[in-house]
């Protein structure tokens, strides 16, 4: 009598190679003359196994009983795979024993049980950084099993301005499955100041006809991009440049060294505005126009004295934004120098009274210059083109005839042009101005220099010349605009600069217009003589 039992019932495949199941087959009775003995296998149960699971063919053989032979082995070796699968059983069956053996038992089955498991390993998931400069990060995606369709994977960025994917998908097969494939990350610059910032690589549900596979979501990859901007501003140059007293201008450029978040505005200004002045007395950088560089033209200003060659320096103020990275910050200034074209004529005596002396000084016919003391002094040019400087003290200067230069200094001067067409500078304090005949200037640096009285203006011959850099208020070089004069007590719109109130005489500057700021009196013109915006020449 035949019968066959399984060694080990139930066990795991394996991934690689073979498994060996094996079966005992016992003979008792009349063992005492040999017998033989078929076996095959068959799949079994509501998953069966079938011929891959046993390399491509369904196992069988014969066992060969020799006399007083007890037991023998049958051994069926189950192929490993990665795939995963149900638990599979299969069975041994016995049949055809020879010498009238009888087989009490024919039949015993096994469980081949599934070992693998469907998964998608990402390595890593975290830690990874790229810079704005283009610096890369990878990670690597595998399968954890053999699918039995292909797998495609999408990749995404969770923020294409700081970081972006390469490949945009993953494709697995039943070939490829285990060999692990490289993604790589790269750093987007954004050109705006905006610290290190943290986005993610999406690894969206896989799509498979493979049922283990499909919709599987692998992990996400954590990413920071690394900031390489700095907030700055860039002026260039900031030394060297040279303006002359002809008009000889110079340039300068501005720009940003990385995008605001909003507009930036940087104030300009000389710190000298009697040798040179700015173009413009503030830029704005947008985030459009951040990087391009804005061009400032430097002019110089002719002070018809001769004082040589003039250092300066072009101020940037401290920039203003709602972007706190650049708002406060303070550029480098523009250092400058203005080219002194004043000379002595032949034969011009140039008279010094020493500081402290306060004299009578006399010119003479020649075209002079004159330099006062300290003091109070007492100054006739004459006949000539006079250059006549009353320093401090209250001084009494007459140009005399010619086209003179009358400067009275600190102090509260009285200066008569006389004669010819003068360019006559108060300066500060309370001045009492005289132009005298013909066409004659009046200039002012600055509304500081103001308080002064003019006796003989004349609407129609004399001009007021004024400092763009030194009043500011949006004043343009060359006549000033209509929209900038008004008559009146007080300014009516909010581009007037200066009023004139014919009732009094009195021209005022006001650097807002009828806005809060308050005004200050320039000048009183005596008689109310007729005022108009062509009357002022802007510098």
């Amino acid at each position: 009598m035949l019968a066959i039992l399984p060694t080990n019932a139930t066990q795991t495949e394996g991934n690689t190679g073979t498994k060996a199941f094996t079966f005992t087959v016992t003979r008792s009775g009349n063992t005492t003359i040999p017998n033989n003995v078929d076996w095959a296998v068959t799949g079994s149960g509501g998953d069966p196994a079938n011929a891959s699971d046993f390399s491509g063919t369904l196992p069988s053989g014969t066992l060969n009983f020799a006399a007083n032979d007890i037991t023998k082995t049958i051994t069926v070796n189950v192929s490993g795979d990665s795939v995963v699968e149900p638990n599979e059983g299969f069975t041994v069956t016995l049949s055809n024993p020879t010498n009238s053996a009888s087989i009490t038992t024919a039949t015993a089955t096994d469980t081949i049980q599934n070992d693998d498991v469907a998964g998608i390993t990402v390595t890593p998931t975290s830690g990874l950084v790229t810079t704005e400069a283009g610096g890369q990060a990878t990670f690597s995606v595998v399968l954890t099993s053999q699918p039995t369709a292909n797998v495609i994977i999408p990749l995404s960025s969770s923020d294409t301005t700081e970081g972006t994917v390469s490949p945009t998908s993953l494709t697995f097969t039943s070939a490829n499955w285990n060999t692990a494939q490289t993604v790589t990350v790269t750093g987007v610059d954004d050109l705006v100041v905006d610290g290190n910032i943290a986005y993610s690589i999406i690894t969206a549900p896989a799509t498979s006809t493979d049922t283990n596979y499909n919709n599987f979501n692998a992990s996400d990859v954590s990413v920071t991009n690394n900031d390489n901007d700095v907030a700055g501003i860039t002026v260039t140059p900031t030394s060297g440049l040279v303006t002359t007293e002809a008009g000889g201008t110079a340039n300068f450029t501005v720009k940003l060294t990385s995008q605001p978040t909003a507009n930036v505005t940087l104030g300009l200004s000389s710190s000298n505005t009697a040798e040179g002045i700015i173009s413009t007395p503030s830029l704005t950088f947008t985030p459009a126009n951040f990087n391009t560089p804005q061009t400032l033209t430097i002019t110089g200003i002719d002070d018809l004295v001769v004082d040589g060659n003039i250092a300066y320096s072009i101020f940037t103020a401290p920039a203003s934004s709602t972007d706190l990275n650049f708002n406060g910050f303070n550029p480098t200034d523009v250092s400058v120098t203005n080219n002194d074209n004043d000379t002595a004529p032949i034969g011009d005596p140039v008279t010094t009274i020493p500081s402290g002396t306060g004299r009578l000084i006399l010119g003479n016919n020649l075209d002079n210059t004159i330099v006062g003391s300290s003091s109070n002094d007492t100054i006739y040019g004459y006949a000539g083109f006079d250059r006549i400087f009353g320093q401090d003290g209250n001084d009494y200067i007459d140009g005399g005839s010619g086209n003179d230069s009358l400067s009275g200094g600190i102090g509260n001067d009285t200066l008569l042009g006389g004669a010819g067409n003068d360019s006559i500078r108060g300066d500060a304090g309370a001045d009492l101005l005289i132009g005298g005949a013909d066409s004659d200037i009046f200039v002012y640096s600055s509304p500081s220099e103001g308080g002064d009285t003019i006796t003989d203006f004349s609407g129609s011959l004399d001009t007021i010349r004024v400092s763009q850099g030194g009043f500011g208020g949006g004043l343009l070089p060359g006549v000033l605009l209509a929209s900038q004069f008004g008559l009146g007590a007080a300014a009516t719109t909010s581009s007037q600069r200066f009023i004139y109130d014919t009732a009094t005489g009195i021209l005022r500057f006001d650097i807002d217009g009828n806005g809060a700021g308050a005004s200050s009196i320039l000048a009183t013109l005596t008689g109310s003589p007729t005022l108009s915006s062509s009357n002022f020449s802007i510098f």
